[in-house]
């Protein structure tokens, strides 16, 4: 028998008018004077699909492990906080199934990053391009992220052991 569970998490980050890229599953993407606010690097993908496995697992939230408080994870690697994600759901014998990702911004677009995304995510994760999806829209010039002053990114996990 194999025994499913669900994750999900949603990151949030402001822009900040200065710089030169941000970055996206461990991909950077070139602005034009556009960074993203944050205390470690930045990485919201990384940081919803971290969560996500951590939601799936029924652990706390991303901040209860890396508290933005701390100056120790200042500027901190986002591929370091999926790792420990990773290392908890190895830990406790699960396996990724699949993921989506959905990424929501009014600018840079992503349509010639995407790719490269999914294929750093397909690294990271060990999976097939096939057990990844990276979606990428703008929210219509609608409320903050579509005037352009924050990006948005959901991340939805299925997880799976043998039982």
């Amino acid at each position: 028998m194999i025994d499913y569970k669900i994750g999900f998490s949603t990151d949030i980050h402001r822009f900040k008018n200065e710089g030169d890229y941000i970055l996206l599953g461990g991909v950077k993407i070139k602005t034009d004077n556009l960074s993203i606010v944050a205390h470690s690097d930045g990485d919201c993908l990384l940081h919803a699909l971290a969560e996500s496995i951590l939601s799936s697992l029924g652990m706390e939230d991303l901040g209860t492990y890396f508290d933005d408080r701390d100056d120790k994870y200042l500027n901190y690697d986002s591929k370091k906080i999926l790792k420990f994600s990773l290392d908890e759901l190895h830990k406790r014998n699960w396996k990724i199934r699949n993921v989506c990702i959905n990424i929501t911004l009014q600018q840079p677009r992503l349509s010639e990053y995407k790719k490269l995304i999914k294929e750093n995510l397909c690294q990271l994760l060990n999976l097939s391009s096939e057990d990844i999806s990276v979606h990428a829209g703008t929210n219509e010039k609608l409320d903050d992220i579509g005037k352009g002053l924050a990006i948005k990114v959901d991340s939805t996990i299925l997880i799976y052991k043998e039982v």
